[in-house]
């Protein structure tokens, strides 16, 4: 009994099973009313992973166009938004053949990971255990956990985005090349407004670190070579993102107005745009710290001084107003404002942490059992929020509305749509009853540089009345080499163009009828949905995105770079293991 303990202590154990039993408590209400998350952004992603789990299953695979997902549009999404994730999620997908069960162990993996990562990043400033794991289960708790946008997936790992950055004061070692080359790649293929946070947070700490830093040449080499390979590692990613920008006029996400999304302090409530209880953990957290400013280290003067300057930005302190009025560019490159809070979070928890470690105060034995007992109703309270803050969006499901506001309903029937949803037969039944009509991505005619002209094209509307609500009958096929096959009729005396559920690219190769489809034949909408001059009876459409010569070798190339990254990581870490027994 003793060595099985000693064996769950030593391998950390004892932390996943915390965490795993608060990641539990945190989606009970899910599991509970055995409900699937179809509102915010869930029926975005569920389309991406939707897509790619059935390339995979049906073996027809196109990187570029949406084959199934996105009603078989043919739209450009997954290529341009975490490619490798979303293929990794429809894998798992295939195998759990369920969105109910799908989205339990997501979130329930989402919490962990979160938890972990913070808990490593506590460990690396040598914050004792029971500390660590209040932080970690702190960082569990924050508002994220209720959000179904991809920034809660990238906020996940951002822990360890400092974890990298405090490792450039090492002396002796700055950095691994190798671990800071794959989180950056990894944040990139997820999520690149987080991989975006994440070299903000990096330059000061790498600035700070060269000047302290005895061995900064080594430390600004290692940089270079890590992000050079980071560019491997995500040239699917950009190479994708200039080809297909380049070539088009692609319409971004919607100009949001910033100041109407920023996160707000309070004492009392707790929610998706609420600091709540952190809020006092910050306010003691900066004041101690400039109070002791001269006594704290500069690390945490750094953690410190990164958590006030995001926890300004992710609020209405910092003027967004002002800012979105006199540079408009900024409501689509930031459009949510609270997204800075995941670095806020962070930053504010580790300081607390530190702040706690270096008390003297803990030291005394009747202090130190009060502080836990402290901490423990603490965080026994924020697991209660963040439980509740799961189950107000879980609550939707048995709402007369389940869904999201840019999700459109296709029938009246609501337990149609939620029936849809449970199907375990049909994973792509509930899209057929519930449409997902976010325009981003899709091809315009001219480049849109404001809100008045987004809202002017309106193109949320537009895609649900070309392509959610397309009355045309179609029958289509899929086939192994990426193209989509489009048979329909036009029932009238004479030929006439006749409008298709299709989007087309620059590089989208068109045929009708077997011939190639000219301007004269095929025309494209404000939102690039294509209209076809059909003859009268039988028609067919195939269609195909063919990338340039470039694309297509940088996506060898990072194919190539992946393979040769996992090799040298392998070597390294056995080798690593036997200089380690070869030491003991």
């Amino acid at each position: 009994m003793t060595n099985f303990k000693l064996f769950i202590k030593q391998k950390k154990i004892d932390v996943l099973i915390i965490l795993s039993v608060v990641s539990f408590i945190i989606i009970l209400p899910q599991i509970y009313e055995h409900a699937i998350i179809i509102s915010g952004d869930s029926v975005f992603h569920m389309n991406r992973f939707y897509e790619t789990y059935k390339q995979i299953k049906t073996g027809n695979f196109s990187y570029f166009q949406s084959l199934y997902g996105f009603n078989g549009s043919a739209r450009i999404v997954n290529a341009l938004y975490g490619p490798y994730l979303s293929y990794l999620m429809g894998f798992l997908l295939l195998i759990v053949k369920s969105w109910f069960k799908f989205q339990l162990i997501t979130n329930f993996l989402l919490l962990v990971v979160s938890g972990l990562s913070m808990f490593l990043l506590a460990r690396k400033v040598k914050v004792r255990k029971w500390i660590a794991i209040v932080m970690a289960i702190m960082y569990m708790c924050t508002p994220w956990v209720g959000n179904s946008s991809f920034t809660a997936v990238g906020a996940s790992l951002f822990p360890l985005v400092f974890i990298a950055g405090i490792s450039m004061f090492d002396q002796t070692k700055p950095i691994s090349i190798l671990k800071l080359s794959l989180l950056m790649a990894v944040l990139v293929q997820i999520h690149m407004f987080t991989s975006f946070l994440a070299v903000i947070v990096l330059i000061p700490f790498s600035i700070v670190a060269v000047i302290l830093n005895k061995n900064r040449a080594q430390l600004v080499f290692r940089v270079i070579i890590s992000a050079i390979i980071t560019m491997l590692l995500t040239s699917n990613v950009w190479g994708a993102m200039f080809e297909v920008m380049a070539n088009n006029h692609i319409l971004t996400v919607f100009p949001n107005e910033m100041s109407g999304s920023v996160m707000h302090f309070s004492a009392i409530q707790f929610s998706l745009f609420d600091y709540g209880l952190y809020s006092a953990i910050f306010a003691f957290v900066v004041v101690r710290s400039f109070v002791l400013w001269k006594k704290i280290d500069v690390i945490q003067k750094m953690t410190t001084l990164l958590g006030v300057f995001f926890l300004i930005l992710s609020t209405s302190l910092f003027p967004w107003r002002f800012a979105e009025f006199h540079f408009p560019f900024l409501r689509t490159l930031i459009q949510f404002p609270e997204r800075f809070s995941v670095v806020a979070f962070v930053a504010m928890i580790l300081s607390m942490g530190i702040s706690l470690e270096s008390s003297e105060i803990l030291n005394l034995k009747k202090v130190k059992v009060g502080v836990k007992i402290l901490f423990l109703a603490f965080t026994a309270l924020l697991v209660l929020n963040a439980n509740s803050i799961y189950g107000s969006v879980v609550s939707y499901w048995n709402t007369s509305k389940p869904f999201g506001n840019a999700a459109m309903p296709l029938t009246k029937n609501i337990d149609k749509i939620k029936n849809g949803f449970k199907n375990s037969d049909n994973l792509g039944q509930g899209f057929e009853y519930l449409a997902k009509v976010n325009p981003d991505y899709l091809p315009i005619k001219q480049k849109i540089n404001n809100s008045e002209s987004y809202n002017k094209l309106n193109p949320y509307v537009l895609y649900y009345q070309e392509v959610s609500l397309n009355k045309v009958k179609t029958k289509r096929l899929i086939t192994k080499d990426g193209k989509i096959e489009i048979t329909w009729k036009n029932g009238g005396s004479k030929k006439k163009f006749i409008k298709l559920p299709i989007v087309k690219y620059a590089n989208s190769r068109i045929y009708v009828n077997n011939r190639e489809g000219t301007k004269k034949v095929v025309k494209s909408s404000e939102i690039g949905v294509v209209s076809v001059n059909s003859n009268v009876g039988k028609n067919k459409l195939t269609i195909q995105y063919v990338p340039e010569k470039a694309t297509r070798i940088l996506l060898l190339t990072n194919l190539l770079s992946w393979s040769l990254f996992m090799l040298v990581s392998m070597f390294n870490y056995v080798k690593t293991k036997l200089k380690n027994k070869y030491v003991n």
